[in-house]
């Protein structure tokens, strides 16, 4: 993915799509991902790159650089989300981990 809209199709129908998501980094500029038309089926994405590295705003821009991964979770309706490490260190005990309200 680059700093053009990509669409992505979810492989199925949902019927209240919840969308998540982040971008994986190879290029040095600061970029955010941003997305539209949200859909029961999919979804376009594109990174937005700042200023913070250089004036111009393409993505990716250096050589030898490549397209963006997108890393998503599409969720089937609201709800509450957990996450919590599959071995979690035992000196940080059972409160360990993330809730995520979802919706």
């Amino acid at each position: 993915m680059t700093d053009s809209w990509y669409s992505i199709s979810f492989g199925r129908t949902y019927q209240t799509p919840r969308f998540v998501a982040a971008l994986g980094y190879n290029d040095p500029d600061n970029a955010q991902l941003r997305y539209r038309n949200l859909t029961t089926t999919g979804v376009q994405v594109r990174a937005e790159e700042d200023t913070t590295y250089d004036p111009e705003m393409n993505h990716p821009d250096w050589p030898g650089s490549v397209a963006e991964a997108v890393h998503y979770l599409v969720f089937a309706d609201s709800g509450q989300l957990s996450a919590w490490p599959y071995s979690a260190p035992s000196k940080l005990g059972a409160s360990y981990g993330v809730q995520v309200p979802i919706g």
